[in-house]
């Protein structure tokens, strides 16, 4: 989200704060990475509350995202390889983003849930710097097995979700995850963990793009067999029929909208006249 207008450095300010204090700081227009054929109506009350016009800027997806080219060359042509040899719609990638690290309990759950829920994953884990919580959390992360697969650090989220194979992303419900998903057509199973992301996640569950939710007692509070629950309602039970159906839809809005130059345009126009630079920006 980006707020035009009044200078303000936000760099210091806790991150639970940043959203109200950049919408109060905007004098002109609140610009959203988001897509107005699935926000409108949220797009429009939230404008209401802050008596400030907020513009959709559409997904923001870039195709280099999916390059089979990369530093991790290596690894991630094992990933793939990994994949192919699963079912069509048969795996779930499981990832919480790179801001927020699981403890060692959490991850002793997940790893249980994973494999109660009989599904083929592909679980993306990392850990923090401090050496002690490594060493603590590391011990609870299964090894690769012939069911599912675990690799530590990174993947190409979106060449994986646009893997034949990727039948689910169990997900933190990061805004740019969300859209990840979408635009592969591929359900979400939410568990949010950390700031927007309850939102977020309703928001998916509320427009279709999910097909189940892990239930918690409160932040990071789950239990395997909720785990479990959740990856098996979204690969194999009905839900997921309907969310990859609803998912179908939602990728070719997504793609319409990550296409739309003139959106982009318009918005750049915007922010030339606010900083008085006229009606046009230069090529």
């Amino acid at each position: 989200m980006l707020a035009f207008g009044q200078d303000g450095d936000t760099s210091q300010v806790p991150e639970r704060d940043r959203l109200p204090l950049t919408m109060e700081r905007s004098s002109g227009f609140v610009a959203v990475k988001t897509c107005a054929e699935i926000e409108q109506k949220y797009m429009d009350y939230l404008s209401q509350l802050v008596g400030k016009e907020i513009v959709p800027t559409g997904p923001l997806l870039t195709d280099g995202a999916v390059s089979n080219s990369d530093e991790r060359g290596g690894s991630n042509e094992r990933v793939m390889r990994w994949l192919d040899g699963e079912r069509p719609g048969s795996v779930v990638l499981v990832s919480f983003g790179t801001e927020y690290f699981m403890s060692e309990g959490q991850m002793a759950r997940m790893a249980r849930g994973l494999e109660l829920s009989g599904v083929p994953f592909l679980w993306v884990v990392r850990f923090p710097e401090a050496e002690e919580d490594v060493r603590g959390a590391a011990r609870s992360v299964p090894p690769s097995t012939a069911r599912g697969m675990v690799v530590e650090g990174w993947v190409p989220q979106r060449r994986v979700l646009s893997h034949p194979s990727c039948g689910a992303f169990l997900t933190h419900c990061g805004w740019s995850s969300v859209l990840e998903s979408m635009a592969a057509g591929v359900p979400m199973v939410a568990l949010p963990l950390h700031l927007d992301q309850p939102m977020n996640a309703n928001l998916a569950v509320e427009v279709g793009a999910a097909a189940a939710r892990v239930k918690q007692e409160g932040f990071g509070e789950f239990t395997a067999e909720e785990v479990a629950r959740a990856v098996r309602a979204a690969v194999n039970g009905k839900e997921g029929e309907a969310a990859r159906r609803r998912a179908r839809e939602l990728q070719e809005v997504v793609a319409r909208n990550n296409s739309d130059d003139g959106q982009i345009a318009a918005l750049l126009q915007r922010m030339a006249r606010l900083c008085g630079k006229g009606q046009t920006v230069p090529n």
